[in-house]
């Protein structure tokens, strides 16, 4: 299957449907401008979607579904406005999530800690409010999460020390969030940038952290 595709420029049909085809799919599967309709499901293929999808302009069926793929979602710095859907908490094989720079609105859905296959959650610079939801605590594959610039309230939740695979961010900054630092989150040994400023916190910042490798810590000028 490597070549396919890569001869028939005015291809519009493509169906695998229903087979036992593994490893990644070619990169020249979707070369055809001329595509209207791709169906892959019920296979075993992996990795990333093929970056010619994203030229077929004529496209209107796709079917992915029955898969492993790496899902990479970015709607970063757009316009997008109003809440985010509950819905994406059944993306189960989503890697990377992105709306950052954007008008989002309402509470971060509970639904996203369903994500356990979640790397990358970046929702920073919206509008978003309320509390952290407890059920990010169960995406403990997460590398990276940025929620900074919202105005998000309530304390952090203790859940998020779970997160141990947490290696590059982990950014609370510039929000609304109150009292104390969870004694858990110092489980969180391995973050690049780790900052908890321009909040509400109070306390003492927990012993816990100490332990922390390679932190750089800002806190709430609040804190003692």
């Amino acid at each position: 299957m490597k070549d396919f595709g890569k001869y028939s420029p005015f291809l519009s049909y493509v169906s695998f449907s229903n087979n036992s085809f593994s490893t990644e799919l070619p990169v020249e599967l979707c070369s055809s401008s001329d595509l209207e309709d791709f169906k892959v499901n019920g296979n075993n293929f992996t990795g990333s979607l093929p970056a010619c999808l994203r030229n077929c302009s004529k496209l209107n069926r796709v079917r992915l579904d029955g898969n492993h793929f790496t899902v990479v979602l970015r709607l970063d710095s757009n316009e997008l406005t109003g809440k985010i859907s509950a819905e994406l908490g059944k993306l189960g094989m989503l890697f990377k999530l992105n709306l950052s720079n954007n008008h989002l609105t309402g509470k971060i859905p509970q639904s996203i800690g369903n994500l356990t296959k979640l790397n990358y959650l970046e929702l920073s610079n919206n509008n978003l409010i309320r509390d952290i939801p407890e059920d990010l605590g169960n995406s403990d594959k997460l590398l990276s999460l940025n929620l900074s610039h919202n105005d998000l309230s309530g304390e952090i939740p203790s859940e998020l020390g779970n997160l141990f695979s947490l290696q590059y961010t982990l950014d609370l900054s510039c929000n609304s969030l109150s009292g104390t630092i969870p004694q858990n989150l110092g489980k969180i040994t391995e973050p690049e940038n780790f900052s908890l400023s321009h909040n509400n916190l109070s306390g003492r910042i927990p012993e816990s952290f100490s332990i922390m490798i390679s932190l750089r810590l800002s806190i709430s000028p609040a804190m003692s």
